[in-house]
């Protein structure tokens, strides 16, 4: 289902980076997240309470992938561990 959608967004023709910014491909994610959890009214950061952090999109693919019954030496890899 992710490979599906992720298939499926727009590619920009000059680069193969799945996400992207104003056509570039995006160098880091804080700031992005920053901004977005600041627009919908979650604090951000670990020094926030209850701050909404990169990890937990990390923390939630995992768990999801581990759901769907991927093995976990593949969820391993994919996240880089």
């Amino acid at each position: 289902m992710l490979h599906d959608v992720l298939d499926n967004i727009p590619g920009a023709i000059h680069d193969n980076h799945v996400f992207l910014y104003e056509g570039d491909r995006m160098k880091q994610i804080q700031r992005p997240l920053k901004r977005a959890s600041e627009k919908v009214g979650i604090g951000y950061g670990r020094f926030e309470k209850n701050g909404f952090t990169e990890h937990e999109l990390r923390h939630t693919f995992n768990t999801n992938m581990g759901k769907m019954g991927a093995d976990r030496y593949v969820i391993m890899a994919i996240v880089g561990h």
